[in-house]
C-alpha cells in the first residue's frame, strides 16, 4: 500500500493547537513549528515501522512561501517532501497523475479538492480523522521486533525539550492560518469504502 499524506492537514488533525494569549517572536515561532512537525513525523514513522512496515508513506508539507527549496528526505521510513512554490494539493495532483494505473494507493486529506482529484483518478482517499482512528487502534503484529530509533531522529534529551510554550503554540496557530484559502462550496462526495488491497 502507498499512502500519500497531506502533511499539515494530518498534523493539525493529529494535534489540535490551543489558543494561548501571548505572541512570540518570529524566530521562536519557527523553531516551535519545526519541533511540532518533528514530533508528528516521529509518531507517524514509529507507527508505520511497528504496524505497517511493508507500506510506503509519502508525506508532503506545503512550502509555498519557503525562501528556498528543501530536498526530499527519507525520515524513519517516510518519504518527506516540501512543495516549494506550489501548494501541497497541487503536488499531490501531480503525484497522482504519475501513479496512473497503480493499485493500492490511498490519499489522506480533509481537503475536498484533493478528495475530488483522487475520485476522478479512481484512487481511494481517507479523511484525516478516519486515518487517525484506524492507525491508533492498530497494534503491531505478534512477534514483531521492537522499533529501533531512526538514525536521523533527534536524541532523547532533545525530545524531552520539545514541550511547547504558550507563545510557541500561538506561533503555530498563526503559521496554520497564513495560507490563503479560497474554496467554493461543493456537493458532498459519496464516501468510497476503503479497501485494503
Amino acid at each position: 500500500m502507498l499512502w500519500i499524506i497531506d502533511g499539515y492537514n494530518l498534523m493539525h488533525a493529529w494535534s489540535p493547537l490551543p489558543h494561548p494569549q501571548t505572541h512570540p517572536t518570529a524566530s521562536r515561532s519557527q523553531k516551535a513549528f519545526q519541533r511540532h512537525r518533528q514530533k508528528f513525523l516521529d509518531w507517524l514513522g514509529t507507527h508505520r515501522a511497528r504496524c505497517h512496515p511493508k507500506d510506503e508513506v509519502e508525506v508532503v508539507f506545503d512550502a509555498y512561501n519557503a525562501p528556498q527549496p528543501t530536498h526530499p528526505e527519507v525520515y524513519f521510513g517516510l518519504q518527506v517532501h516540501y512543495s516549494y512554490r506550489t501548494h501541497a494539493d497541487h503536488w499531490i495532483e501531480e503525484r497522482l497523475r504519475s501513479l496512473q494505473g497503480r493499485q493500492a494507493v490511498t490519499v489522506v486529506s480533509d481537503d475536498h479538492g484533493v478528495q475530488h482529484m483522487a475520485n476522478r483518478r479512481g484512487i481511494a482517499w481517507m479523511e484525516c480523522s478516519d486515518f487517525l482512528e484506524r492507525w491508533s487502534r492498530e497494534t503491531p503484529p505478534a512477534g514483531s521486533p521492537p522499533v529501533q530509533p531512526s538514525a536521523s531522529a533527534p536524541p532523547e534529551e532533545d525530545k524531552e525539550k520539545a514541550t511547547l510554550s504558550a507563545a510557541e503554540l500561538e506561533g503555530l496557530l498563526q503559521a496554520f492560518q497564513q495560507r490563503p484559502v479560497s474554496r467554493f462550496r461543493r456537493r458532498p462526495l459519496p464516501r468510497r469504502p476503503f479497501r485494503r488491497q
